[in-house]
């Protein structure tokens, strides 16, 4: 399931929440390590709907991931 993540060369951003399920934890932290460069934010009191629950947190996680703003289609 994890063997081609190595491959991967752009940047990425894995976010997970300490109050989701143990297995997507663990799922989620290994996809980071095999992710060449991958950032792994870890929210504390987060339960699997960051979205709803940290709404700020993940709006400035993505700008920051794209330099401050969204890429123009």
């Amino acid at each position: 399931m994890f063997d081609r993540l190595g491959e991967l060369d752009t940047p990425t951003v894995v976010m997970v929440g300490d109050l989701d399920r143990p297995t997507l934890i663990a799922c989620n932290e290994e996809v980071a390590e095999r992710i060449p460069g991958c950032r792994l934010v870890r929210m504390p009191g987060v339960d699997h709907l960051p979205p709803l629950r940290v709404p700020d947190l993940v709006a400035d996680t993505v700008l920051a991931h794209f330099g401050g703003e969204f890429p123009h289609s």
